[in-house]
């Protein structure tokens, strides 16, 4: 989690944002895990762990052991026979287990540790553990991030969007995208330290201050935001005006 947060930052301080959005995404997968094992029931957590280092890595060993195959017999048939066997030792069942779980239920284990899955079940927690019932809206970044891994046509057209604004409004936009990729890596530290005190069953003694802290990043994010938000007002309501004359058109 501390490499990848320092990756952000960088990236994100050097203008490079849509890689900062894409480390961002493996941050934020980084920090459901911790989320999952913490807020569970006490008499869950240990199955979890050993799910986790058992049949979880189990189903990836078998999934590199089936994609093992066809490069192992490139690299042979190209003569680079030991980079062919270190890449064929995947397949070795004396090195890595592979458990006897069928396809379904490698799937379902695969969906299981999922961050959509674990955000969806963190929001489902019984009261005493309801830390994070807000966690669902977490969604929308992470799927404009997906975009940008897959560099499907949604994250061209986070790109275009990007290019065709004017100089002023770019620089308000590009300034409004690194306060909240800022933000958001402190919300998920402050959720992960909550987490670890839950997990811990120590008081929360210093939560005013975590909170405290949290505010004065928000003070800071929010001219910058508000400057952003000013450039686009008068296109919505441009657009809600459209709607409104269309309605009633109809």
């Amino acid at each position: 989690m501390s490499g990848r947060s320092q990756a952000v930052s960088y990236l994100a301080s050097s203008k490079y944002f849509w890689d900062a959005e894409i480390i961002l995404r493996v941050f934020y997968e980084a920090n459901a895990k911790i989320w999952l094992v913490c807020f569970v029931n006490e008499d869950e957590r240990q199955g979890l762990a050993e799910e986790f280092w058992g049949d979880y890595s189990q189903m990836h060993n078998h999934k590199k052991a089936h994609r093992a195959g066809a490069a192992a017999e490139f690299l042979k048939r190209r003569g680079q026979k030991q980079n062919a066997e270190v890449i064929a030792t995947l397949k070795n069942p004396a090195v890595f287990q592979f458990g006897s779980a069928n396809k379904k239920t490698r799937k379902a284990l695969e969906q299981k540790w999922s961050f959509t899955e674990i955000v969806k079940l963190l929001s489902k927690l019984p009261a005493k553990n309801q830390k994070l019932k807000d966690a669902p809206v977490l969604f929308h970044m992470y799927g404009q991030q997906s975009h940008l891994i897959h560099a499907d046509d949604a994250a061209l057209d986070l790109v275009l969007d990007r290019n065709l604004r004017s100089t002023e409004e770019k620089a308000a936009l590009e300034a409004s995208h690194l306060a909240r990729i800022y933000s958001d890596q402190s919300s998920l530290w402050t959720l992960s330290a909550m987490a670890l005190q839950f997990r811990y069953n120590q008081e929360p003694e210093d939560q005013n201050e975590l909170e405290a802290k949290m505010e004065i990043i928000r003070k800071l994010a929010k001219p910058i935001l508000v400057r952003f938000n000013e450039t686009q007002e008068e296109f919505y309501q441009g657009i809600n005006r459209e709607d409104q004359s269309d309605l009633k058109s109809r």
